[in-house]
């Protein structure tokens, strides 16, 4: 089932941030949500999760519960590990060997019993990343994935993100127009109407 923006409105005091905004995410669709900063991708995000109220209009086909997210900020447990962090996000009981397999796609193994506080800013990323691939919902929303890594490390970010996928409905907001290639998305430019 797809999910349906309609009409979709929202200001902040005087500025109108979203205007009437119309879009349509097809199951198994990834999507690079494109716009300079301040035209609102981290705001429609954030009323997809449920975190911000609309001004108007309707979106359907998914609920607040079955979306998993990496924010601009990564909001981490600092003093858990890695592997810790990315247990929160997975219900039920999972395998901490499973999930440190997981990671070691994208971290170093030797990170892996360090507290999180002690990672650089763009290992802390692809912890924030992990915990939102590995939860179980039917639609991703990554704000800024890309943020402080390499060349090298993005290319393996994206393969990570490809292989983790399973089909959900994937919108990463992102000012990079390589990454929407790299990821095979369709473009949305917020402000094209």
């Amino acid at each position: 089932m797809a999910v349906e923006i309609s009409g979709l409105c929202k200001a902040f005091n005087e500025h109108q941030v979203l205007k009437s905004l119309e879009l349509r995410l097809e199951d198994d669709g990834i999507y690079c949500l494109m716009a300079p900063s301040g035209t609102g991708k981290t705001t429609l995000l954030r009323i997809i999760l449920g975190l911000e109220t609309k001004d108007a209009g309707t979106i359907c086909g998914i609920n607040p519960g079955e979306v998993s997210a990496m924010f601009q900020e990564n909001r981490l447990c600092e003093a858990l590990t890695p592997v810790e962090n990315v247990a929160l996000a997975c219900p039920g009981k999972v395998s901490r060997s499973a999930i440190r397999r997981n990671l070691e796609l994208i971290l170093p193994t030797a990170c892996m019993e360090q507290p999180t506080s002690e990672l650089s800013g763009g290992m802390k990323r692809r912890v924030a990343l992990a915990r939102a691939m590995n939860y179980p919902g039917r639609m991703i929303l990554l704000d800024e994935p890309f943020t402080g890594l390499d060349m090298d490390t993005k290319k393996r970010v994206i393969a990570y993100i490809l292989g983790m996928r399973n089909q959900r409905i994937l919108l990463v907001a992102t000012h990079g127009e390589e990454d929407a290639a790299w990821l095979g998305a369709k473009k949305i430019r917020l402000g094209d109407g």
